[in-house]
């Protein structure tokens, strides 16, 4: 009886994932322009992360700190790197589409144009770059998420984990992927105009 009732919840559970999953790919935008990227990216604060993934802080304050007073800081801090992580894997989605369409105008839709292997070129490191990071964000959301839940509370025996263990997950390191990144939004933006770099970069 428990074993039917196990299996029903299972079959409920994945039939249910699958579904949402199938929403949420019929309700995205499959195809972003440049000009669409700007309008829909969430500004994020780069540096902040950096400054909470700094573990020179959190070296500092371990040892003036009981335990339970350590956890609630820790605990705030992940909160804001969640945030923040949000926000970039939702940018990092954004120009993996938007990666996507420069690829799909320059071999299927106008193939043809100048500069077409100059796009291509630079479309596909964008898409990788995109690609590492949201792998990277979602990783680390799933990491935070656990460790807001079984290893930050005061029944919790396990100890307080170090907030600078999240600048690499799955064998991606945060500083050289976001910079990837960057350097590949850059360079795409750049070829269309300094204009586009402007309005685009700051967000990022």
């Amino acid at each position: 009886m428990l074993v039917n009732a196990l299996l029903i919840t299972l079959i409920l559970f994945i039939t249910g994932s699958a579904v949402f999953v199938a929403l949420l790919r019929l309700s995205r935008c499959p195809y972003l322009t440049i000009l669409d990227v700007q309008k829909v990216l969430r500004p994020v604060q780069s540096g902040r992360m950096q400054q909470l993934l700094d573990s020179r802080v959190e070296d500092a304050v371990r040892p003036l700190f009981s335990r339970r007073k350590f956890e609630q800081s820790q605990l705030m801090a992940l909160y804001e790197m969640r945030e923040h992580l949000l926000r970039m894997s939702h940018n990092a989605f954004i120009l993996l589409t938007w990666a996507n369409t420069e690829l799909w105008r320059e071999t299927k839709y106008m193939p043809g144009m100048e500069d077409r292997e100059l796009y291509i070129d630079l479309s596909r490191k964008l898409h990788n770059a995109a690609i590492e990071f949201r792998c990277y964000a979602l990783c680390t959301l799933l990491r935070i998420n656990f460790w807001m839940i079984f290893r930050i509370r005061f029944w919790s025996p396990l100890p307080a984990p170090r907030i600078a263990d999240l600048r690499e997950t799955v064998g991606v390191r945060f500083y050289a992927s976001y910079r990837r990144l960057r350097e590949t939004v850059a360079a795409l933006c750049l070829a269309y105009g300094e204009e586009f770099y402007d309005e685009i970069m700051p967000q990022l």
